[in-house]
């Protein structure tokens, strides 16, 4: 490997949506803290249909909607 190799991670959902793999990654990151669990993400983040906002607002809550109420207030109409 010489300097100008880069190694990235391939993303393991959403492969063409970089702000949504992104999301995801973040939503993984709470996992270290018990904020998140990795199934729950994992599965959520595959119900979601790439680069659709609506899809993405419309499944997080749809996960767990106790546990977020702040999607409600935040959600675009």
């Amino acid at each position: 490997m010489n300097s100008t190799d880069t190694i990235a991670m391939r993303p393991l959902l959403f492969p063409d949506d970089q702000q949504f793999w992104y999301e995801t990654l973040r939503a993984l990151r709470y996992t270290a803290y018990g904020g998140a669990d990795f199934a729950e993400v994992v599965t959520t983040a595959a119900r979601i249909n790439a680069g659709d906002d609506g899809s993405w607002h419309e499944q997080w809550p749809a996960t767990d909607p106790q546990s977020h109420p702040q999607w409600r207030r935040t959600r675009p109409d």
